[in-house]
């Protein structure tokens, strides 16, 4: 069963979410910040797009397999996350 595109809009966007509280776990055990915290939150952003392109199947080779639009794929999740994060952990920084 595939998964719509509108609700696959959606799961980068729920998983930059998720990215928030793990980021300030993270960076709190390890003592980060500054640019430090800055590549975290990137490194994790990519580990959770990826994932979530493995749950969802979005993760596959396309017909004729050309790399280039996993590659693609892979960085416009990348950039849903990371962005998402970005603007929640903002949004709580500023409270």
């Amino acid at each position: 069963m595939a998964i719509p595109e509108s609700v696959l809009v959606l799961i980068p966007i729920l998983v930059g979410t998720i990215g928030v509280p793990l980021v300030n776990w993270l960076k709190a055990q390890f003592k980060l910040d500054g640019i430090k915290a800055l590549w975290l939150a990137f490194g994790a952003s990519v580990i959770l797009a990826i994932f979530a392109l493995v749950l969802t199947g979005g993760f596959v080779v396309p017909p004729g397999g050309d790399p280039l639009a996993i590659a693609a794929r892979v960085i416009e999740w990348v950039g849903l996350v990371f962005a998402t994060a970005t603007l929640i952990y903002k949004s709580m920084a500023k409270e």
